[in-house]
């Protein structure tokens, strides 16, 4: 099974986008054997500055590739309880929440999110209301090592230069 490594907040100088996004971890992808497939430091882990949601928990989860409705490939994390499907479909709503560093206002208040996908990410901003995203020209190097139904083990810690919000 594929590994992503994503350590957020390692970047000392990360890249700021015009409305403040901050493309500031490092995403690692290895396959079985541990040899690196694809890295960049281009990737968001928290939601767009002007939305207020939930930013997702560190932790280590799952990702399954799947298409969005927009006909993108994306990779939807769920809980990790829930073991290795061969479908996105096979999941319940259930796996998909997740938790959150902070309240969500989209939940109540509660530290939980739901449907984070590591997703491709824009150059004016992120595209993200707490999904993990990948800045335009480095997605395209990283997705090509994905089929659809194909799941990773993602794990995501905090890095050197993280800064709480």
């Amino acid at each position: 099974m594929k590994r992503i490594s994503i350590i957020r907040g390692d970047r000392e100088k990360p890249l700021v986008l015009p409305n403040g996004d901050m493309y500031d971890s490092t995403l690692i992808l290895s396959d079985e054997n541990e040899k690196t497939l694809f890295w960049t430091g281009n990737v968001n882990t928290d939601h767009t500055v002007g939305y207020k949601g939930g930013i997702l928990a560190e932790g280590e989860y799952y990702a399954i590739c799947g298409k969005r409705q927009n006909g993108t490939l994306a990779l939807y994390l769920y809980d990790k309880r829930y073991g290795i499907v061969r479908r996105k479909e096979d999941l319940p709503d259930k796996a998909y929440y997740l938790p959150s560093l902070i309240p969500n206002p989209n939940h109540n208040g509660q530290k939980i999110m739901a449907y984070i996908l590591i997703h491709q990410g824009g150059t004016t901003w992120d595209w993200s209301h707490g999904c993990l995203t990948i800045l335009g020209e480095d997605w395209e190097k990283f997705i090509k090592h994905f089929r659809v139904d194909e799941t990773a083990l993602v794990c995501l810690k905090r890095g050197a230069f993280y800064r709480r919000l």
